[in-house]
C-alpha cells in the first residue's frame, strides 16, 4: 500500500477530496495548515506529494476525530532497527481507549518516517500521552538509542479531521 500527503488551503483540499469520492482520503486541519492523506495501491491523485510506503495499518478512517502526525528523522543505517522496534511495540498504542487508527509510513525519499494516529478526541490522546503505557512505549523505543541514530529531533503536529461540506 502507498500513501501520499499534500498540503494546501482547506478549501482547495476539500475540493480535491470531493472530486475523488471513491478514494481513501483523509482531510486534516490544524491552526497552521491543512493536509490531505491519500492511501491507495494506485498512483497519487496529487501533483507533487510526499510519498510513503505503508508499513503498518491499524483501523479505518473515521469521519471525525483528533489526529497526531509524528515526524521521526532516522538515518539510513538505522531504518531496519527503527522499523523493527516500532512494529514490535505499537500494539500497546492500539489497545488504548479512544484509539481509532494508526498508519506507520516509510518515506520513499528522505529519512523522516511519519506516524499518523487517530483518536476519538483530543482528551483520549492526552490520556494516552500521560499514561504509564505511553511511558513504557517511549522507554522501549529509547532503549534502542544506542542502535538507532536520529539525525534531528522528532516532532508532532496535531490536526482535526474535517468532514467535507455537502
Amino acid at each position: 500500500m502507498k500513501a501520499f500527503i499534500t498540503f494546501g488551503t482547506v478549501d482547495f483540499l476539500e475540493k480535491k477530496k470531493m472530486a475523488n469520492p471513491t478514494e481513501e482520503i483523509l482531510l486534516l486541519q490544524s491552526e497552521e495548515n491543512s493536509m490531505l492523506y491519500h492511501e491507495t495501491e494506485k498512483d497519487s491523485i496529487f501533483k507533487e506529494p510526499k510519498k510513503f510506503e505503508v508499513l503498518l495499518s491499524n483501523g479505518a478512517f473515521p469521519d471525525k476525530g483528533f489526529t497526531t502526525v509524528n515526524y521521526i528523522p532516522v538515518t539510513d543505517e538505522s531504518k531496519p532497527m527503527f522499523e523493527y522496534t516500532f512494529k514490535s511495540e505499537v500494539n500497546r498504542l492500539a489497545q488504548q481507549e479512544g484509539f481509532i487508527a494508526l498508519r506507520f509510513l516509510r518515506p520513499l525519499k528522505g529519512g523522516t518516517y511519519t506516524v499518523l494516529t487517530i483518536w476519538e478526541n483530543e482528551l483520549s490522546y492526552n490520556v494516552w500521552h500521560k499514561s504509564e503505557e505511553h511511558k513504557v512505549f517511549q522507554s522501549k523505543i529509547a532503549d534502542q538509542q544506542h542502535k538507532i541514530v536520529y539525525p534531528s529531533p522528532a516532532y508532532v503536529k496535531e490536526y482535526y479531521i474535517v468532514s467535507p461540506k455537502e
